[in-house]
């Protein structure tokens, strides 16, 4: 056989996305990450509640970008030295999608500015042009491998199933944008909040199985029940990390995250 043939590879990296209903929590989950955690962000979103419930030493740090020059700069900035860090998150996708789209927009205007004048407004090659960049944004940074790598995203409802049924997805704008994000992930959750009828406790689940009104995955097979009550990043790495022992897999790399780039 060719060299090139191989054993099956798993990712040495968890990729994840999580979406749900505004103020339900994604934000906060991304906070209990912890110090080595970078959020790019763009300035229409907001990381307030990160910083009412984790003191200072624990928080997350930050990258607010403003125009596709600045996600490029991040990207480069990954491709280097994303080793450094044990998650980045895209907090969130839906919002970044109008800023990025914005800047192409007053690209535009700068180009041609009769467009403006004409109060003609955003045309398909805006749109397709924003389209490819995130999709390409996202793609050259799950390859990476060399950091846990989340999304968030706001919600939206779509045809998806082949049998018609319309399934809440992400938000992602663009023909299947949001089918070709979730094939990008190892796992996509449906985050929400919910209050037991017994006691009456307020709590958030993550739901990785698929059901007839949303849309989710979870390749390692590793949440009990196809769920994970009040979830947290290292739960949720730690769940990955059982079920890929469970499966023979590697689990060092999904334990610890962060590693730094390995020699070629």
């Amino acid at each position: 056989m060719p060299n090139s043939i191989r054993d099956l590879g798993e990712s040495e990296y968890l990729k994840l996305l999580v979406y749900g209903r505004w103020s339900v929590g994604k934000t906060v989950l991304i906070g209990t990450a912890g110090p080595r955690c970078l959020i790019v962000r763009p300035p229409v979103d907001h990381t307030d509640s990160i910083i009412a419930r984790f003191p200072k030493a624990k928080r997350p740090k930050e990258w607010v970008v403003r125009d596709w020059d600045a996600m490029e700069e991040v990207k480069q900035y990954l491709r280097l030295q994303g080793g450094d860090w044990e998650w980045v998150w895209l907090d969130s996708i839906s919002l970044w999608q109008d800023v990025g789209l914005d800047d192409i927009w007053a690209a535009t205007i700068e180009r041609n500015p009769s467009r403006n004048a004409k109060h003609a407004g955003l045309d398909k090659g805006e749109y397709g042009r924003n389209m490819d960049r995130l999709s390409g944004w996202v793609r050259d940074v799950v390859a990476l491998d060399t950091f846990h790598f989340g999304i968030t995203a706001h919600p939206t409802h779509r045809l998806d199933a082949p049998d018609g049924e319309r399934k809440m997805m992400p938000w992602v704008q663009g023909k299947q944008m949001s089918e070709k994000t979730c094939g990008y992930m190892n796992v996509v959750g449906y985050l929400d909040v919910k209050r037991s009828p017994s006691s009456g406790r307020v709590y958030r689940e993550l739901t990785v199985n698929e059901t007839e009104d949303f849309y989710a995955k979870d390749q390692f097979e590793a949440f009990e029940k196809g769920r994970m009550i009040d979830p947290t990043l290292p739960k949720i790495v730690a769940a990955v990390e059982a079920a890929k022992r469970k499966s023979g897999g590697g689990a060092a790399k999904t334990k610890t995250g962060g590693g730094k780039r390995r020699a070629a």
